[in-house]
């Protein structure tokens, strides 16, 4: 049964070369070749290790903010307007997802850079990477005059005592000895470095000036992260950063900058209404010292008593009512047409608009309008900071804010006329008592008059107080609307990860390996298992022969031998007879189809296992083009062989030699210079006819039929065919020549034996015997050392 299954032939239902057997012989190769995957992993897990030691971690910083609702603060600016009636700013809470957009901005995050000094960099220089500071800085840059074109370069300093520092210029051959706190300049730069401690003198410092710009836009962009917490008004802030202590500071920064910001926005119309008021105190407050010494001139000059009558003094009282009216009206038109006045003047239309809620109490559309126009300044100052008039983002502003200011001025005219309609109401009402006081005496009229203009600019004057204190309440009132949940506070090292970088790596250094593998697996022709031949060729596969280290003259296999390989070749001659079947087969011809296979050695050895059996064997050496059979016998050359038969100079009796009991042979001879004709003529016909009658076997050493057709011509007087393979050697393409040679029956009952497979591995290497192309073979040299064999491995066509 098991020759039954070495010896069935392979058919398309039990061909197994397709994705399976492809899968199996991949995983055997790579359980072959263990020690490259071990090696690649321990490389590659060398090379993370290296990458991690010098590489700079970089860490995440976590915080949560809370962005609070100003009309749920109890004490807050809402109440206190609802009391006086004053300016309130921007009552609308500010949306949760318009928060997330400010602390986002370039615009903010600038701030926090120029408030930290983030756009300087302190950094100890070591061999490989640099120890960058934060807090701790050994030293302080100050900046004295640094143009544009000179951000991002280095600043280089070895310190040289305890007073002085060596400034190394950028091709690191010059150098400038500088004094600690006293300006230097080198490259377009004038600056001042200060020492806050003594500094190591082996080690050498490095400060970077970086573009304030970049560095706000690189951690607004690609360094902070927000989110929002679910359905709350909260936001998690995560930002990465090389230094911990840097993103702690930054998050705590970023968020008093965002509270200052808010802060600034709601207080900016009120700020320009305080400025407003107090302008016109300090007139009002002339025109009443004015109106004091023009009274107090009056009495003088006309001797007239303090106090008015009894009549003008109750006049005066009738008239402080409508006059009090007639002031706020005043005032209140003062205001507005000031307020006209500015919005109307080109050099004020990207200012901010002074505004009380009281002055437009009856318009409430104006009041929203000034809010809008506020805050599209407020927008465009912002942006200004860092960016130049002609910016898009700026000139897009422009035409809603021409917009807005005509809609206001529009509305301020309509407002005027109330108040003009409302003045000509009051003082219709005052028409009597106007009246009356015309009867009473000359002098004591005027200085009723005086008394009454001075009583209007005390009523204006405290009515402006009044409303400077409303305004400075409420711009005090303003409080900030966002405050820390939690502290910000350093989480891990976000990168790299070294958990995943060792993974990685391990990963990486079996994948290589196992890719070159498979890529010399898919490209390689060679054969490299009995599987492979199957796959490809219905010729009956008669067994495996197994590498043998031995030196080119020995012969294998002994009388009584137990070994592996004598093991193997008794089951390759039991294999012969049965593919013989009841047929007699005396003679074999061993071929190969290239050189370097191993016939000869198969065809010496073969005939040794069937001698040991005790019938009579002889080998004739019929590779006529490039003899080796006597060499591999005795170590040398014989004179004298077939081809001395074949002209005719020597009768074959004389040619047989013996190798020891029950086995002879017949050497080659001389090479002929015409192979062919010497193998078709009678007289080897001749020859076989009577080594038949002599030997039981007769084992024919024939030339590879891969390269020359010799072995064809020989068919008609042999019985059965042997032809070796070689384990990596013998290429695909002709297992499919052999394949068609079976079909075509070219030789008589063909079989095929793999030779040089080696242990559990099925690899090997050479014997130091082979074939060249063309008439003659060159000798195969054989592998130099193992370093060679292990390459070899790499190496399909070694």
């Amino acid at each position: 049964m098991e020759q039954q299954a070495q010896l069935s032939e392979v058919s398309p239902e039990n061909n197994q070369g397709g994705i399976s057997l492809s899968a199996i012989t991949l995983f055997y190769r790579f359980l072959a070749n263990w020690y490259w995957f071990v090696l690649g992993a321990a490389i590659t897990v060398f090379i993370a290790w290296t990458l991690l030691r010098y590489t700079i971690p970089i860490y995440s910083v976590k915080t949560v903010i809370l962005i609070k609702d100003g009309k749920k603060n109890a004490f807050s600016q809402e109440a206190i307007a609802t009391e006086l009636g004053k300016f309130t700013g921007n009552e609308k809470t500010t949306p949760i997802a318009d928060v997330l957009q400010i602390f986002k901005s370039t615009d903010l995050m600038r701030r926090v850079v120029d408030t930290l000094g983030l756009h300087y960099t302190y950094s100890i220089v070591g061999k490989v990477i640099s120890a960058e500071a934060f807090e701790d800085t050994p030293l302080e840059l100050t900046l004295v005059s640094f143009p544009d074109s000179a951000y991002d370069k280095k600043i280089l300093i070895s310190p040289v005592d305890s007073s002085s520092f060596a400034l190394i210029q950028q091709n690191k051959k010059d150098t400038l000895r500088c004094r600690y706190g006293t300006p230097f300049y080198t490259d377009g730069i004038i600056a001042i470095i200060n020492r806050r401690w003594v500094l190591n003198n082996n080690f050498q410092y490095q400060i970077s000036v970086r573009d304030p710009d970049d560095v706000a836009r690189d951690f607004a962009r690609n360094k902070l992260n927000i989110l929002k917490v679910k359905e709350s008004n909260a936001l998690e802030l995560t930002i990465k950063e090389t230094v911990p202590d840097r993103g702690v500071a930054i998050l705590k920064q970023l968020l008093k900058e965002y509270n200052a910001k808010v802060l600034e926005d709601k207080n900016l119309a009120g700020n320009q209404t305080l400025k407003f008021i107090d302008e016109r105190l300090i007139y009002i407050k002339r025109e009443l010292f004015d109106v004091e010494q023009e009274a107090e001139s009056f009495r003088e000059t006309r001797r007239i008593p303090l106090g008015l009558s009894q009549e003008a003094a109750s006049y005066m009282g009738k008239v402080n009512e409508g006059d009090k009216d007639l002031v706020e009206i005043d005032v209140r038109a003062s205001v507005l047409d000031n307020f006209k006045n500015f919005l109307s003047d080109e050099a004020n239309k990207f200012k901010p608009l002074p505004i009380g809620s009281e002055l437009f109490a009856s318009n409430l559309n104006v009041s929203e309008s000034i809010k809008k126009y506020n805050e599209l300044i407020t927008k465009r100052e912002e942006k200004l900071k860092y960016a130049s008039e002609d910016n898009p983002i700026l000139l897009s502003l422009e035409k809603p804010l021409s917009d807005l200011r005509k809609n206001i001025l529009l509305s301020l005219q309509n407002v005027r006329q109330e108040m003009e309609i409302r003045r000509q109401k009051v003082k219709q009402q005052m028409l009597p008592i106007e009246s009356q006081i015309k009867l009473i005496p000359q002098n004591e009229r005027e200085l009723l008059q005086i008394m009454r203009q001075r009583q209007i600019k005390e009523t204006l004057f405290l009515f402006l107080l009044q409303k400077r204190e409303e305004t400075a309440l409420s711009v005090a009132a303003q409080t900030a609307n966002a405050e820390f949940l939690e502290k910000p506070m350093k989480e891990g090292i976000v990168y790299p990860k070294r958990s995943q970088v060792y993974t990685t790596a391990f990963i990486l250094g079996l994948l290589v390996p196992g890719v070159i593998l498979t890529l010399l697996y898919l490209y390689d022709d060679k054969i490299r298992s009995n599987t492979d031949i199957q796959a490809i060729t219905k010729t009956p596969f008669l067994g495996l022969l197994p590498q043998v280290n031995n030196n080119i003259n020995s012969i294998v296999i002994k009388k009584n031998s137990r070994s592996v390989t004598a093991e193997m070749f008794r089951l390759l001659w039991t294999n012969l007879q049965y593919v013989a079947a009841d047929k007699e087969c005396k003679v074999l011809i061993v071929t190969s189809s290239l050189s370097g296979e191993g016939k000869t050695f198969v065809t010496i050895n073969l005939g040794s296992t069937i001698a040991s059996f005790g019938k009579k064997t002889i080998i004739v050496g019929l590779d006529l083009r490039r003899p080796k059979l006597s060499q591999y016998i005795n170590g040398k050359k014989d004179a004298m062989g077939i081809t001395n038969y074949l002209v005719g100079q020597s009768k074959w009796q004389d040619l047989v030699k013996p190798v020891f009991e029950n086995l002879y042979y017949i050497d080659c001879g001389p090479i002929p210079p015409n192979p062919s004709e010497l193998l078709t003529s009678n007289k080897v016909k001749e020859l076989i006819a009577s080594l038949k009658s002599e030997f039981d076997y007769i084992l024919l050493d024939t030339a590879p039929f891969g390269l020359v057709t010799d072995t064809l011509l020989l068919k008609d007087i042999a019985d059965q065919t042997l032809v070796v393979t070689r384990f990596r050697r013998t290429t695909r393409p002709m297992i499919a020549y052999i394949d068609q040679l079976y079909l075509g029956k070219k030789l008589p009952r063909m079989g095929v034996v793999l030779n040089g497979a080696k242990g559990n591995r099925g690899y090997g290497y050479g014997y130091g015997y082979g074939y060249g192309y063309g008439n003659y073979y060159q000798e195969e040299k054989p592998n130099q050392g193992l370093w060679k064999k292990l390459l070899g491995i790499f190496n399909p066509k070694s």
